[in-house]
């Protein structure tokens, strides 16, 4: 299940992964992942919302960690992450290919189904985004994470397929929601 903040931020829980029992820190449940667009935003945004949902990394998943909006280009990212004491990630095989970004753009459209099968048959089935998705599952194990891309609604973006491949991973087939209040309280 997806709660989404009136922000537009998406929030996922993998709940049940297996011998790790949940922990709650500040009403966040350890172990969360949560997916973040800086579309409209800045870092000093992110850091808030991450200190907010308690999350010691944020794992970039675009497939090039460029930007033209000051402050998300990987190195400038990383440098003002560590100055907060959080960890920055860049995981680029999950990125989405550029010519298979329009589909996602129309949710809920027959081009956005296909950009969505696209994505999972062709980089999340992918051995590179297999092992990166290892990884992140491990993080997710060990600490609250923020996947980080482009765009603000979660429906425009490719993380939420991410975190949906994590929790197959995980074995986890349900998503437990946090009560958007206590992310945001």
């Amino acid at each position: 299940m997806r709660v989404v903040d009136s922000l537009g931020t998406d929030h996922y829980c993998l709940v049940g992964i297996v011998g790790v029992v949940p922990v709650v820190l500040g009403g966040v449940v350890v172990g969360s992942a949560f997916g973040w667009g800086y579309e409209g935003q800045t870092v000093t945004d992110l850091v808030n919302y991450c200190q907010r949902v308690k999350a010691r990394v944020v794992v970039d998943v675009r497939l090039n960690a460029i930007s033209r909006k000051k402050g998300f280009s990987k190195t400038a990212l990383s440098s003002a992450l560590a100055d907060e004491g959080i960890e920055y990630v860049h995981l680029r095989s999950l990125g989405n290919p550029k010519d298979n970004r329009p589909g996602f753009a129309h949710p809920g459209t027959a081009e956005a189904r296909r950009a969505h099968e696209r994505f999972r048959e062709e980089v999340l089935d992918s051995p590179k985004a297999r092992a990166q998705l290892e990884d992140a599952a491990v993080l997710v194990a060990q600490s609250n994470v923020v996947f980080l891309c482009y765009e603000h609604a979660p429906d425009c973006c490719h993380r939420h397929l991410i975190i949906e491949r994590l929790s197959e991973l995980t074995q986890n087939r349900t998503f437990r929601s946090l009560a958007a209040a206590s992310l945001l309280g």
